[in-house]
């Protein structure tokens, strides 16, 4: 799944002609508990982003993407201050202050989601996001793939 995560990472970064994005994670969810968790990540490694979990109910930005599949971008994560959020905290502390969230759906089901980080607040411009949709919107399709031949 790496693999697959490194090859996303490097054509988001030719198609945007910037390394500052410089993350892709993947989380898969569970419906039967409503819980995700971290599956596989590129960029630095980080003990709490790498393998964290949470119950999908109590993240309302991730719940709406879930609804209705599509993708959410966060301007500028130091706008969130959660003192619950783990997750967002980590970000942050990482360095990152921008992401993209694209739900993996199949058919009508939420399967989990793909997060591209940047370390530029407000990265995931109107123009970044149309350069990048074509491509984010075949990726949770052979991420879901390759999922399904590892298990």
């Amino acid at each position: 799944m790496t693999w697959l995560l490194e090859a996303a990472l490097a054509q988001a970064q030719r198609l945007t002609g910037d390394a500052t994005l410089c993350r892709v994670s993947m989380a898969v969810y569970d419906s039967g508990t409503s819980m995700a968790a971290a599956f596989a990540q590129v960029g630095e490694p980080h003990t709490i982003l790498d393998r964290y979990q949470w119950d999908l109910r109590d993240t309302p930005l991730l719940a709406a993407a879930a609804r209705d599949g599509q993708a959410r971008t966060i301007g500028d994560l130091r706008d969130y201050s959660d003192p619950d959020a783990d997750y967002l905290g980590a970000l942050r502390g990482a360095g990152y202050l921008s992401a993209l969230t694209v739900p993996m759906v199949r058919g009508h089901q939420i399967s989990g989601f793909v997060f591209f980080h940047a370390r530029a607040a407000f990265f995931f411009t109107p123009d970044v996001v149309t350069r990048l949709t074509a491509f984010i919107a075949d990726m949770p399709r052979f991420l879901m793939r390759e999922l399904e031949r590892d298990l």
